[in-house]
C-alpha cells in the first residue's frame, strides 16, 4: 500500500464491486454465503457487503461500515 499512511487514505482507495466481479478478479478467496457485494481496497484487502445489511471481514461483522474499516485498518497498518 505504497504512500497510503492514515486510515482516511485506504479508506477513499474502496471500491464496491459485484460479487460476479470479486470472484472473476479473486476466485481463490472463500466467501461468505451471505455475500452480495464487496468494498475492494489498495492492496487488494477487502470487506463483504452481506444480504443482511451487515459487513464482513475476516469473522468480524457489523452493521457500521466504519467499524468494520477501523478493524480492518488496524488489521493491516
Amino acid at each position: 500500500m505504497e504512500g497510503i499512511v492514515s486510515k482516511e487514505e485506504f479508506v477513499e482507495t474502496g471500491r464496491i464491486v459485484p460479487i460476479s466481479v470479486f470472484k472473476d478478479n479473486f476466485s481463490n478467496e472463500k466467501m461468505h454465503v451471505n455475500s452480495q457485494n464487496v468494498i475492494v481496497y489498495a492492496g487488494s484487502h477487502y470487506i463483504q457487503i452481506l444480504s443482511t445489511a451487515e459487513f464482513f471481514v475476516d469473522g468480524m461483522t457489523d452493521k457500521s461500515v466504519d467499524k468494520v474499516e477501523d478493524y480492518l485498518w488496524k488489521k493491516i497498518k
